[in-house]
């Protein structure tokens, strides 16, 4: 498939979500978390794990997906776009 727009950059990307309405509030934990990651694949758990921690800091999304995947050890994180070592990065803590 080849695509009719160029990339976004990830400074790009942050700004065009802001302009949208997206709140960031630790814009520099978002922008280092999109220099690692799949677009396709992971950027939409990281905009959805953004969403959380701005609403409300103490939530447990990060536990509830990290007990997901060792409930189901055949659903692999890094199949889904996640690279070695995402459990410790502060965005998920």
């Amino acid at each position: 498939m080849k695509y009719s727009k160029p990339a976004l950059s990830n400074a790009d990307l942050l700004a065009r979500w802001q302009a949208k309405g997206l709140a960031i509030p630790q814009l520099a934990d978002a922008e280092r978390a999109l220099l690692f990651i799949g677009y396709f694949r992971l950027r939409g758990y990281v905009v959805m794990r953004l969403f959380s921690r701005a609403l409300d800091t103490q939530d447990e999304w990060p536990v509830r997906l990290m007990d997901l995947f060792k409930t189901h050890p055949a659903m692999a994180p890094s199949d889904l776009g996640f690279p070695p070592g995402w459990e410790a990065d502060p965005l998920w803590n």
